[in-house]
């Protein structure tokens, strides 16, 4: 059984499925559409809730470890228990993004949705991505996760609107 307890989370990884559309379009062994259902302990069920984030990482472990060391310095705590529960996947065998995207390269698509799920089945309660080109994957993950990923892009175009105010234009 898996971290969840339960056999069926992460064994969805290996669902033989359509062939994909595009190089870049969900490689991998997944249905378009499912989701992989983790169901707590209930012991867990029943403990004291405490949010748990879980990242995505490895796409630049540099990146990963820049993230987890920012939501560390700006966490308001008074000890170490005070902090935010934190799971990473530092994936580095994720296939390169740019070249997919570009160039029809090996999609990261299954590696992406595995670092998914495997959070997910970890207890985190959100997932983010410290990368900002594999959030072109991002509506291929979340076909497959019950939680939120937070998006990069739509968070900054937020702020970005907050700041600047809604009739401003902005450039990059």
């Amino acid at each position: 059984s898996d971290v969840c307890g339960r056999q069926s989370c992460l064994s969805r990884l290996t669902v033989p499925r359509k062939p994909a559309d595009s190089a870049c379009e969900s490689a991998g062994n997944f249905r378009r559409g499912e989701k992989a259902g983790c169901i707590a302990p209930k012991e867990k069920a029943e403990a004291i809730f405490v949010k748990t984030i879980g990242i995505i990482g490895g796409m630049g472990p540099l990146a990963t470890a820049d993230l987890f060391q920012k939501i560390i310095m700006l966490t308001d705590a008074g000890c170490d228990n005070d902090h935010i529960h934190i799971v990473i996947d530092n994936n580095t065998e994720i296939p390169d993004r740019t070249d997919c995207i570009l160039h029809g390269g090996r999609s990261p698509v299954k590696y992406l949705v595995q670092s998914a799920v495997k959070l997910q089945c970890m207890g985190a309660d959100a997932l983010v991505m410290p990368c900002n080109t594999a959030h072109y994957f991002y509506d291929e993950i979340t076909k497959f996760i019950d939680i939120p990923l937070i998006s990069m892009i739509e968070e900054t175009a937020k702020g970005v609107a907050r700041l600047s105010g809604p009739d401003s234009k902005t450039g990059l």
